[in-house]
């Protein structure tokens, strides 16, 4: 298959997607979803291992992206690490926020 209809296929797949997402009507959503499994605070910090437990990604995100400036590479590659390793830790740092993000809010009582 020719690389243009390659790209005209998936670019008619991404449009159907998206018509599809915008015809069919928000799907409710339990608000017990948004209950933690341990809710008890520690230090002031309520659902404080839940928010707690997600400090490693953060730790792992942000000493990843610190070390952006190295000059490693891997055995035998051209590339640096730095360029393909960003992805990664950006991730971590994002699934420790919206992990966090969470949390029961009044804001939530209006999403569904």
């Amino acid at each position: 298959m020719a690389r243009r209809a390659r790209l005209g296929l998936l670019g008619g797949l991404l449009g159907a997607a998206v018509l599809a997402a915008l015809l069919v009507p928000p799907i409710a959503q339990d608000p017990a979803y948004h209950r933690m499994a341990d809710e008890r605070s520690v230090g002031g910090i309520p659902n404080a291992w839940n928010v707690l437990s997600n400090a490693p990604f953060i730790a792992v995100g942000a000493l990843g992206l610190s070390r952006r400036g190295s000059r490693l590479r891997p055995a035998g590659s051209s590339v640096p690490d730095r360029s393909r390793s960003a992805p990664l830790n950006l991730s971590m740092v994002f699934t420790a926020h919206s992990s966090n993000d969470r949390r029961p809010s009044p804001f939530l009582s209006s999403l569904a």
